[in-house]
C-alpha cells in the first residue's frame, strides 16, 4: 500500500511539472485559449499509466520465451506458494529482470502476495535465471518496493 501512496504522490508532482513547463512555453493566444486543469489532469494520467504500459508491452513481447525460466528461478526462491503472475521490467536481447508476484498461506490463515525480482541471462539459446531478490513478503519481513507497483 505504501507503495502504491509513494508512486501516486510521485506521477503527480511530476505530471504537475510536465503540465506546468508544456502551459508555459505553449504560448496561448488569448486567455480563452488553454485550460490548466485539462492539462495538469493528462500529464497525471501519462505518467502514472506509462510505467505500467510500458512493462505490459514488454511483457507480452518476451515474456512467452521467458517463463519457463522464471518458473524454474520461482521455484528455487524461499516462497512455498504458487507463481500467481510475473512481469518483464528490462529485456536487451541477453539479459532480462522479472517481476514475480506469488500467493503463500500464513500462518495464521490470510495470504501473503510475495514480490520477487529475478534477473536472466541467456546462454546459448536458453535463458537462465542468475539471481533473485525477495522485494516484499510480510512472511520473509522483506519490505521493498518496486517500480512500478505490482502485488
Amino acid at each position: 500500500m505504501l507503495s502504491w501512496i509513494i508512486y501516486a504522490c510521485s506521477a503527480i508532482v511530476v505530471g504537475i511539472g510536465l503540465a506546468f513547463v508544456s502551459l508555459v512555453f505553449k504560448g496561448c493566444v488569448s486567455k480563452t485559449q488553454g485550460d490548466p486543469f485539462k492539462a495538469v489532469f493528462m500529464a497525471i494520467a501519462v505518467c502514472m499509466g506509462a510505467p505500467f504500459a510500458y512493462v505490459e508491452v514488454l511483457t507480452k513481447m518476451a515474456g512467452p520465451e521467458l517463463g519457463k525460466a522464471v518458473a524454474h528461478a520461482y521455484a528455487q526462491a524461499p516462497v512455498d506458494g504458487p507463481m500467481m503472475y510475473y512481469k518483464v521490467l528490462k529485456f536487451n536481447g541477453k539479459k532480462a529482470r522479472c517481476l514475480v508476484v506469488g500467493q503463500e498461506p500464513e500462518n495464521w490463515g490470510g495470504t501473503d502476495r510475495p514480490v520477487l525480482k529475478i534477473n536472466l541471462t541467456k546462454k546459448g539459446d536458453k535463458w537462465i535465471g542468475d539471481s533473485f531478490e525477495v522485494v516484499e513478503s510480510r512472511k520473509l519481513n522483506e519490505n521493498g518496493m518496486s517500480f512500478p507497483p505490482y502485488n
